[in-house]
């Protein structure tokens, strides 16, 4: 999309690292290197401008990878180290239904009887209108669902509706940007009737990580 594909230094880079990410998220005593990986990703990126001693774009080059690398493998990875903890696969389905459930209603309503745009230079889909309905609607589902969750008292699926609710608009805002700086309609391979396939993640972007840090920190508090 934005053209990082003509600096193959930095393309092979970040898949590098998300593969290594992959193998890290699989390996739960590594967790603490998994975190710092960020960290370490800034360091090597930044260093292929004085191994190829040049300076041309450089910068724009190490933004775009770390943000490819922050939210496409460091961030969307979260979801995958919900799988060590007891009823794992099923904390991920719950989170995936609720981003659905909680960007359909918005959109819906938002299309029907939204007047309230509160991004209209980015995108269409948010209005107040739709967000509060849809957040009233995750919230409910949230809590018919919470059977689907290890610990099912309060704190748990109210801050799943929650951050499922609010954070999983973001992600597609933060991809709206993106298309509309590049002028793009779509990001991706197409599927019918669903948008392109990073359409349907973008929502996770977010709320993985957000909700598995809510989620320890609730286990630890308790």
């Amino acid at each position: 999309m934005v053209g990082a594909y003509h600096r193959s230094w930095f393309v092979w880079l970040t898949y590098v690292f998300i593969v290594f990410q992959g193998y890290l998220v699989h390996e739960p005593s590594m967790v603490f290197l998994f975190d710092l990986t960020p960290m370490i990703f800034l360091g090597a990126v930044a260093m292929i401008p004085l191994i190829r001693n040049s300076a041309l774009h450089m910068i724009q080059y190490m933004a775009l990878s770390l943000i490819c690398f922050s939210f496409f493998g460091w961030s969307l990875l979260h979801m995958a180290r919900f799988i060590h903890m007891e009823g794992g696969i099923l904390i991920l389905i719950y989170l995936v239904m609720l981003t659905e459930v909680s960007e359909n209603v918005c959109w819906a309503v938002s299309r029907t009887f939204g007047k309230i745009k509160l991004f209209g230079k980015i995108s269409n889909k948010v209005t107040l209108e739709g967000f509060l309905i849809a957040l009233v609607v995750t919230l409910v589902l949230a809590w018919g669902m919470r059977h689907l969750l290890p610990v099912r008292s309060e704190q748990y699926w109210l801050a799943a509706g929650l951050v499922a609710a609010v954070f999983g608009r973001f992600g597609d805002l933060i991809l709206s940007v993106i298309r509309r700086d590049l002028g793009i309609k779509n990001t991706g391979i197409f599927i019918f009737g669903r948008d392109d396939i990073l359409a349907r993640v973008d929502k996770l972007i977010f709320v993985g990580p957000l909700f598995y840090y809510v989620f320890v920190f609730l286990q630890q508090g308790s």
